[in-house]
């Protein structure tokens, strides 16, 4: 079984990776992680984006609906790895409201603030759970400028699929950067538990 592009799962297993393990070990371990968020879902959506960076005439579609699920599944896989979750059953609506309070949200008139929590728990529901459920939004137009979210109504959002996307991608990079600093003990502690998991430990 492979947990990255010819990266095999017991290439990370055979780390034994603790949490106080040398640097060396740390680096090939953020490695992989950056090798299977980068090359299975990051760099498809930049592709995406790259193939429609706006909605013309000749090619009305941007791919919005695809870019904006996978962005919700990271938001997700991220907040589980942060709470070094194994398995995210019944718990995918408090992981995914965790992960989106992180970001800003605008009014129509530009002004911002971070999400508060009814306003996740309802991106949640007419975002995520209506792309992956439904294959459609109920309430979210996609558009590929302005804000990265823009609330209309409490039933209504606008949301930009670029920024957002590069938003998400941000969030992770923090995160490996937060994984390189010895003294997270709980950020790594959580980071080994998630990945030996994954990996099958």
């Amino acid at each position: 079984l492979y947990i990255a592009h010819n990266i095999k799962c017991s290439d990370f297993t055979d780390l034994d990776l603790k949490q106080d393990s040398c640097d060396e070990k740390w680096g090939c371990a953020i490695n992989i992680f950056k090798q299977r968020f980068w090359q299975r879902y990051f760099n498809p959506i930049k592709k995406l984006t790259s193939i429609a960076p706006t909605s013309t005439s000749d090619n009305p579609s941007t791919f919005g609906f695809i870019i904006l699920g996978t962005c919700f599944l990271l938001i997700e896989t991220l907040a589980g790895f942060e709470d070094g979750r194994k398995s995210h059953e019944t718990k995918s609506k408090e992981l995914c409201v965790k992960g989106l309070r992180k970001f800003n949200l605008c009014d129509e008139n530009g002004k911002c603030r971070i999400v508060e929590d009814g306003e996740a728990k309802k991106l949640y529901s007419i975002g995520r759970c209506a792309l992956l459920h439904s294959a459609g939004t109920e309430g979210v137009q996609v558009t590929t400028s302005g804000p990265s979210i823009t609330k209309i109504s409490d039933d209504e959002f606008i949301m930009n699929r670029t920024k957002f996307s590069f938003e998400v991608e941000e969030m992770y990079t923090e995160y490996l950067k937060g994984l390189s600093n010895k003294d997270n003990i709980l950020f790594r502690d959580n980071f080994i538990k998630k990945m030996n998991f994954i990996a099958g430990a």
